[in-house]
């Protein structure tokens, strides 16, 4: 119950941290820059509804790691606010005013990685906990090291980020694992990619073997899966072709639509039976953005 509760509370703290960044921004005579704007609440979407099932999970059934996955993917989504925010006023509002602006522009360059792996695990180890089959055990697994490795990988890189950031060296370059280190980025990157489907995939068979009530509660969460090969396919294209508007667009659909499902059917069919604490935990949710 603590740990949930101080999760929770992180979440918040980042929210608060981004206004305020945010603020600093326009101050700066950058109003461009700021975060929490158009398309990006639909990143703010999808962390509540990922942190309110999360957490209802992760109190009801603490040995299901599922409620963690999604409690760990609000935080990595919730603290790229503060993150952007800081080199964004570092690299490009007040040039050099922020310590660890250019590392912080990697890190967050490589961050979809863990996006794309932690919406992949849940989708192998809903609603139970374990995979469907040893198979589907073992790609999940690969899908997992490939997200790790790939991270590591991106933050030695020396390849140049995106515009407005391409002027931008990487502190953390390691010269004597390029142009190697690139290319199985690259091809680490398109595993998770398809590890992410694969998930889709495994759902959708435990769906078909599915019966009576377990079958009901699945319903939700099969249905959505459908689409998750076209937005996975629409962030890889939008990315590739420097279109950041149509690459929230396309992460926030499949990382948001995920836990709404789930919660769907949590109240619909009972998934996990946290339903109660699932309603607690958005009325929580709700008077806490609406005192922020």
């Amino acid at each position: 119950m603590a740990l949930v509760a101080f999760l929770g509370a992180v979440d918040v703290l980042f929210l608060v941290v981004s206004l305020v960044f945010d603020q600093l921004l326009r101050n700066a005579g950058r109003p461009d820059l700021v975060g929490l704007r158009g398309e990006n609440w639909l990143i703010v979407a999808a962390v509540v509804s990922a942190g309110v099932v999360g957490g209802s999970v992760a109190l009801a059934q603490p040995r299901n790691p599922v409620g963690w996955l999604f409690l760990a993917l609000s935080l990595l989504m919730m603290s790229a606010g503060p993150v952007d925010a800081w080199f964004d006023y570092g690299l490009l509002a007040r040039p050099g005013s922020r310590p660890g602006s250019a590392v912080l522009a990697y890190i967050d360059d490589v961050t979809f990685l863990g996006w794309l792996g932690l919406v992949a695990l849940v989708l192998y180890l809903t609603p139970t906990g374990r995979p469907l089959s040893p198979r589907w055990g073992l790609a999940a697994k690969v899908t997992a090291a490939a997200g790790a490795v790939g991270f590591l990988l991106g933050l030695v890189s020396a390849g140049p980020l995106d515009p407005p950031y391409d002027h931008v060296r990487n502190p953390w370059e390691v010269s004597a694992v390029q142009p190697l280190a690139d290319h199985l980025f690259g091809w680490l990157s398109l595993v998770v990619g398809l590890g992410l489907i694969g998930g889709g995939v495994s759902l959708l068979v435990r769906f078909r073997r599915s019966q009576g009530d377990e079958r009901r509660q699945l319903l939700w969460m099969a249905f959505v899966v459908v689409p998750l090969p076209l937005f996975v396919i629409a962030a890889f294209v939008a990315a590739r072709s420097n279109s950041s508007a149509w690459t929230v667009v396309a992460s926030a659909g499949f990382v948001m639509l995920i836990p709404v499902a789930a919660g769907l059917s949590v109240v619909r069919y009972r998934l996990y039976d946290v339903e109660r604490l699932l309603a607690a935990t958005v009325n929580y949710v709700l008077l806490t953005t609406l005192l922020i």
